[in-house]
């Protein structure tokens, strides 16, 4: 499995101490076509055969528009996820080539959403990246991340409010946003996203809505080859499942029948993952730093 990085083709050259740059069309009013101006998507890989995973929902909340993201079956390619992405995306791996200038440090991603998995195997999920050239290194440091794996139904406009997690004391250069419908790997057709008014939050408040139970436990954290899993009101003799999911929403690591408290990472490479614990009655979700 590849390092997870954020791989930027396009340096975005020499930032300043001022540079400051909103989210590009953050309330999707701008587009041209099916394509929402400063958002990269998938419609190049569909469009011959007259279908779209990107789309101009009408009417927006608030405004004219909203960005409205649908996992498509495509004849001859096979699923497609329905995923937006703030920059330039791969159109072979699904994964990020570059972001927009950025160099605060929000404390959340806020915006409006509608959400429904078509199956109870897809996961939709919301990620955001900062990070900074390193001239010493010549690559990208990540600043700070998060990562959501979306509920499973949002039938009516809500908003949320998704924290950010920092890793290094530096100001960032360079953002990503990614939206996306379904997991990169495991997307099933018709799950939607709707998304709008995007903006980014410098309080330390969270909606408690959004927040997953977290009464988990991971330890260490950074982990290096074994992670230790503490849930109180679950005995360590009681059968879970749990799944392990990368920064790009694919399932890396999972196991149906689980009795131990312990698991094994050695396996995953160095990067930012989420596991999902769930019981016959709750679910449980944390986030972790593999080393």
């Amino acid at each position: 499995m590849r390092k997870i990085t954020i791989i930027t083709v396009i340096l975005l050259a020499l930032f300043t101490a001022n540079v400051y740059a909103q989210i590009p069309n953050s309330g999707f009013e701008i587009w041209t076509g099916n394509e929402p101006s400063g958002w990269d998507n998938l419609n190049s890989l569909t469009s011959t055969v007259f279908i779209y995973t990107c789309t101009k929902g009408s009417p927006g909340n608030p405004g004219s528009y909203y960005l409205n993201l649908t996992t498509k079956s495509v004849p001859l390619v096979g699923i497609v996820p329905g995923i937006a992405l703030s920059g330039l995306l791969n159109k072979t791996t699904f994964q990020p080539k570059s972001g927009f200038a950025y160099n605060q440090r929000p404390t959340a991603l806020t915006g409006n959403w509608q959400y429904m998995a078509a199956a109870a195997t897809d996961q939709g999920f919301i990620a955001v990246a900062f990070t900074k050239w390193n001239t010493i290194t010549n690559s990208r440091d990540t600043i700070g991340t998060t990562y959501y794996a979306l509920p499973g139904m949002v039938m009516s406009w809500a908003s949320f409010n998704i924290p950010i997690t920092y890793t290094k004391p530096s100001n960032p250069d360079t953002c990503l946003i990614i939206l996306s419908a379904s997991g990169i790997s495991t997307g099933v057709a018709n799950s939607y996203l709707y998304v709008d008014n995007l903006g980014f939050s410098f309080t330390a408040s969270v909606n408690p809505n959004n927040k997953p139970e977290n009464s988990m436990k991971i330890y260490p954290n950074p982990v290096t080859e074994n992670m230790l899993i503490e849930i109180p009101d679950i005995s360590n003799a009681y059968s879970f499942s749990y799944k392990i999911i990368n920064s790009y929403g694919q399932i890396v690591q999972s196991s149906k029948n689980f009795t131990k408290d312990n698991i094994g990472t050695s396996a995953l490479s160095s990067g930012f993952y989420q596991i999902i614990i769930e019981s016959k009655e709750k679910q449980y979700v944390s986030k972790f730093i593999k080393q």
